[in-house]
């Protein structure tokens, strides 16, 4: 059926039919949108063959791996957040509050109080004890007292055996590691062999001039050192500058944290975690335990 219009008082007869004209428009649209369904088809093909243990590689070409790595684990621990997403909301908001959440998982030789927190955040006590307040309300941390009377001081630490804690420094050491893109996709092979890899030193705060690439990669069992070693002779031939690279088990690095080794400590501390931030996660909680 032919469509009518008029132009300029004029009965015009278009020679396109409706349903040509549907069409049309159908394509129009198609063509409009097929990019953004195909990049999304893609994230989520690459989103399962991880999950089902498949490399693919093969699949989805070095540009779009980048982006993909860069999203995912944002929109990934975002739906698992969604199970109790008050309290991770009023955390991801406020700064000051992530940052004190992370120093207390990470800083294990320092005790802190208020002033303690306050001095390392640039807060004042006033700040640093509204922050210390909310999140016990939240009971993502807890405090205890020491000293009677004028002298009393209360300790603050993380409550370990809440899960929100849990889900919140999993999603924070994530994004972290996806703003590191680079180094995300050059060490990728090695992330089925270790139990957490730490990327530090002169390459975060300086990596035009650094001399080295500093990383810890620190395994189950000595069994995976060989393959490891492997990859990053690998990866050596195609990056310009040097891999320092110090391998431990569990037990050997934990042994150096609590020596202390200031290096080490250094790195737990100020590093990024470029893969297992999961198992970082329980590493320091059993570290936490040691020392109390």
């Amino acid at each position: 059926m032919p469509i009518y219009g008029s132009f300029a008082g004029k009965k015009i007869v278009s020679r396109i039919p409706l349903l040509h004209f549907k069409r049309f428009v159908l394509i129009v649209i198609c063509a409009i949108s097929v990019r953004f369904v195909y990049e999304g088809i893609v994230y989520l093909m690459y989103a399962e063959f991880r999950l089902l243990g498949i490399k693919p590689e093969r699949f989805v070409s070095s540009r779009k791996k980048q982006t993909f790595i860069y999203y995912y684990k944002f929109i990934l621990y975002s739906c698992k957040l969604k199970l109790d997403s008050g309290p991770f909301i009023m955390i991801f908001q406020d700064t000051k509050s992530a940052k004190l959440i992370e120093l207390l998982l990470r800083d294990f030789t320092s005790i802190y109080t208020i002033s303690s927190i306050a001095a390392k955040l640039g807060l004042t006590r006033m700040g640093a004890w509204n922050i210390v307040k909310a999140l016990q309300s939240k009971k993502i941390i807890i405090s205890r007292s020491t000293g009677t009377g004028k002298t009393s001081t209360k300790i603050i630490s993380l409550n370990r055996n809440n899960p929100v804690l849990d889900k919140y420094l999993v999603f924070s050491l994530s994004e972290q590691a996806s703003q590191h893109n680079r180094w995300l996709i050059n060490f990728e092979q090695l992330n089925e062999y270790v139990s957490f890899l730490i990327l530090f030193g002169s390459i975060l705060t300086s990596p035009k001039h650094a001399n080295d690439i500093d990383i810890i990669a620190v395994v189950p069992d000595k069994s995976k050192f060989k393959k490891i070693h492997k990859e990053i002779d690998n990866l050596q031939h195609v990056l310009v500058k040097e891999i320092h690279a110090i391998n431990f088990t569990e037990e050997e690095f934990r042994k150096e944290l609590l020596k202390p080794n200031e290096a080490f400590l250094d790195s737990v501390k100020k590093g990024i975690v470029l893969f297992g931030q999961e198992k970082f996660i329980e590493f320091m909680k059993k570290i936490h335990k040691v020392k109390i």
